[in-house]
């Protein structure tokens, strides 16, 4: 799409749809602030270095052309460079930019009138204002127009006012400043289409290293996270459980491992079918994530229809009353299990607790877990035994 864009109408007739307008928009205005200050700064120290051409070629009319120049012009000039350095509204800058163009047509329009110069002396600097509109001050297409034309707007009013100019040599005049606009609309329009160009790549560019982003950020959900029960998975969970190992080690704080399994649950799927079956793992999987929720704690599924949860710095009591919570918690699902003992789903736990020692490993810990949950169910199931 953004190919499409770059190579027809809406690039060619330098306009995009309302909401892609408004951010090549947002994008041009920081893109050439700097160029909008630079240009403003050195148009100003030409336009005030230019009064040297006011003593020098026409001596007899200095001062109402320094008047014109440094009391008329001048001011509004500085007060344009003081915003764009200090304002805060892109808009605003444009506007004042443009103003400052047109008070400086004004002023060059003035003295072409007031000296009635054969040599043209003050309409080159008109024919140098607008080209400096259209192609260095860093204004949109749309700005740069409106000044220039402006710009010509002026030059007529006065020259019908003043009358000092022959009406063969003001055509002449106009004749060149419409040639210079037509010359200096073509070089903006191309160097705006250039920043659209630009802009669109640009942003291409940042959709594709979001996409990115967002497929990696998914990859990784995928590789931490159990697919079905959106719980971690056991890759999440053996990370964890080694990264806080070593923590306990170094701080001396216990670690608590409660490992649970459903009891009888190839018989569930034997008898209610598969998509039964991973209903019931996604409903304990939410069980364990409400009641495992502390910084540092992980709940996951282990594999099958096991689950575990490791609870840091948690010690027999705690572990104990945490797994009975979600022992009672999945009893009052009351879900259905016509080939269980107790006629409904119902889980084994295991639990145990341990201050982790150097030559120790959590190899030995998961065994211990593993024991417990083993005595569990052989001691008759939906109950919770802990090893120390």
């Amino acid at each position: 799409m953004l190919y499409f864009l770059m190579r027809f109408p809406p690039v060619k007739r330098l306009r995009f749809n309302e909401a892609l307008e408004g951010q090549f928009i947002e994008f041009y205005n920081k893109e050439s602030l700097v160029q909008l200050r630079t240009a403003a700064v050195v148009g100003m120290v030409l336009y005030l270095v230019f009064g040297l051409n006011d003593l020098i070629v026409h001596p007899e009319y200095k001062g109402p052309l320094l008047l014109i120049r440094y009391a008329l012009v001048s001011p509004f000039l500085i007060s344009v460079i003081l915003y764009l350095f200090f304002g805060r509204s892109y808009l605003l800058r444009h506007i004042f930019f443009v103003m400052g163009i047109i008070l400086t047509g004004i002023g060059i329009s003035l003295s072409i009138f007031i000296t009635n110069d054969p040599r043209q002396f003050y309409y080159s600097g008109l024919t140098l204002l607008t080209l400096f509109a259209y192609t260095v001050s860093g204004l949109r297409l749309k700005f740069a127009s409106i000044a220039s034309l402006f710009i010509i707007g002026i030059f007529v009013l006065l020259g019908v006012f003043f009358r000092n100019l022959p009406p063969s040599a003001i055509f002449n005049d106009l004749f060149g400043l419409f040639s210079v606009n037509i010359m200096g609309i073509f070089a903006c329009y191309l160097m705006e289409r250039a920043k659209r160009k630009e802009f669109l790549y640009k942003r291409e560019i940042e959709l594709d290293k979001m996409a990115l982003e967002e497929a990696n950020a998914q990859l990784r959900y995928l590789s931490y996270h159990d697919t079905l029960t959106g719980i971690y998975n056991r890759r999440a969970f053996d990370e964890h459980l080694r990264k806080e190992w070593q923590r306990a080690i170094r701080f001396g704080y216990p670690l608590s491992l409660i490992m649970m399994d459903i009891d009888d649950f190839k018989k569930f799927n034997d008898s209610k079918g598969h998509i039964a079956g991973d209903r019931i793992l996604k409903e304990i999987a939410t069980v364990i994530k409400t009641m495992v929720n502390r910084p540092g704690d992980i709940g996951a599924r282990y594999g099958g229809e096991e689950f575990v949860v490791l609870l840091v710095g948690t010690a027999k009591e705690g572990a104990v009353y945490l797994a009975e919570e979600i022992l009672k918690m999945i009893g009052e699902l009351s879900i259905s299990h016509p080939e269980s003992d107790r006629g409904m789903v119902t889980v084994s736990v295991g639990c145990t607790t341990v201050i982790p020692e150097p030559e120790e490993g959590v190899e030995s810990f998961i065994k211990k877990a593993d024991e417990a949950l083993y005595r569990a169910k052989t001691e008759g199931k939906n109950r919770v035994c802990y090893l120390d």
